[in-house]
């Protein structure tokens, strides 16, 4: 397994792509869907935040539903919940900063198996990016800029219903922006008469690989709805 600061625009602007709202009815209709609903948020200088909500529901007969064993499995943390609402909700958070050489560009996710569900709980196995530049680069001005990044392994499985990228450079007097969906190429290039008048000699560049998708099996009983936001940043030294 393997922050960015950015402009509040497109820090708004990434949160409502794709996103979902993290709402768990208070009276839960009987025979509903169980629900899980997951915003995993990654940076390169060693940022993990993760936030859950597992709304188990009610089962036909009107009978909460039982969650035997609920932990969930994200990234190589079993994450047991903090808060056990009366409806039977759980929530799970967590937030820390681990060594920025081991932090996690991978998504792994298995969901808390719930009683009286025939459907497999949610799971992803989803693949983000690394830069493959230093984190401090030099430009040379009026030149192309040049930025290099990789994914680590194959294709995202299930594959995600939402990819998208933003590109930000902040300079002294501007922020350029450029976005698409899908995967982010591997070489990103900007040209000279794009990049903003550095500050005090320096431009920061952060690069946010969006992936969203909800995950509904066959039986309709279990659904998850998960997002995985992962950000890089660079330091460009103009000269």
């Amino acid at each position: 397994m393997k922050s960015l600061r950015v402009s509040v625009l497109l820090l708004a602007a990434t949160a409502c792509a794709g996103c979902f709202d993290f709402v768990a009815p208070d009276f839960p209709e009987a025979g509903a869907p169980a629900v899980l609903q997951a915003a995993i948020f990654v940076d390169d200088a060693g940022r993990v935040s993760i936030d859950a909500l597992l709304a188990p529901g009610l089962g036909i007969g009107g009978v909460q539903r039982q969650v035997r064993r609920d932990t969930l499995d994200v990234m190589g943390l079993r994450l047991a919940p903090q808060e056990v609402r009366k409806n039977g909700t759980r929530a799970y958070h967590f937030n820390a900063v681990v060594p920025a050489d081991t932090t996690p560009v991978e998504l792994q996710l298995v969901a808390p198996r719930v009683e009286d569900i025939v459907g497999p709980p949610p799971a992803v196995d989803w693949f983000g990016i690394r830069k493959t530049d230093p984190d401090t680069i030099t430009w040379t001005r009026g030149t192309d800029l040049v930025l290099h990044v990789r994914t680590d392994a194959g294709p995202s499985v299930p594959p995600p219903a939402i990819r998208q990228w933003f590109l930000a450079l902040a300079g002294s007097d501007r922020v350029f922006r450029v976005s698409s969906d899908g995967f982010p190429p591997e070489t990103l290039r900007i040209p000279s008469e794009w990049v903003p008048a550095p500050r005090n000699g320096l431009i920061d560049i952060t690069l946010i690989y969006y992936q969203a998708g909800q995950q509904r099996p066959p039986s309709g009983d279990y659904i998850g709805n998960i997002s995985f936001n992962l950000q890089l940043r660079w330091i460009l030294q103009a000269r």
